[in-house]
């Protein structure tokens, strides 16, 4: 199996749920780029739509600008934002004089960063969980019956694979530290 780019012209209208009236044809390309990128990590499509569009903006917005441009409730906006700024992917400001807002919104640009924050905030603690699910499949694995000795046996097929399973998770959590280090 092959995988090749998309040619952007095949591409589908670049912000799905967001309407794309209040954004200009750049903002919407950087809007959609960054919800494809959020939803392969495994976040909704607001952060990146969020996200996207405070990247694509020259100046920090303020909430009333965001639910402006994007087609987003208050509540979506509201909790979008708060998970960005924990994950340290957008930060808050206060408000420039002639601004009718409290804080405005800027976007993280540095990737370094951005990076070691998700791999902080998502693939660790998806690493410790994988330990415990891999306990829990040896233990499954434990209280079935079968004879591991006969090279067919779906039970000695399952505890390869476990083995294989068990393999990844290591090989996963010794290169997690190098890209941290990488990182700094």
């Amino acid at each position: 199996m092959s995988f090749q780019a998309a040619n952007p012209a095949s591409l589908p209208n670049a912000v799905g749920g967001a309407s794309s009236a209040g954004l200009s044809p750049f903002e919407a390309e950087v809007v959609a780029l960054f919800v494809d990128f959020m939803q392969l990590l495994g976040l909704p499509k607001s952060y990146g739509e969020l996200y996207g569009l405070l990247y694509a903006s020259p100046e920090a917005l303020s909430f009333a600008q965001i639910e402006h441009k994007l087609d987003l409730s208050k509540g979506s906006i509201s909790q979008g934002l708060r998970a960005l700024r924990e994950l340290g992917a957008v930060s808050a400001q206060a408000a420039p004089n002639g601004v009718a807002a409290r804080e405005v919104f800027a976007p993280q640009t540095e990737l370094r960063r951005l990076v070691s924050v998700l791999l902080q905030e998502r693939l660790v603690p998806y690493l410790r969980a994988g330990e415990q699910r891999l306990a829990a499949i040896d233990a499954a694995l434990a209280g079935q019956g079968g004879d591991v000795s006969d090279k067919h046996s779906p039970v000695r097929l399952l505890r390869t694979r476990a083995e294989k399973l068990r393999s990844w998770q290591k090989r996963s959590s010794a290169v997690l530290p190098l890209i941290a280090k990488l990182l700094r």
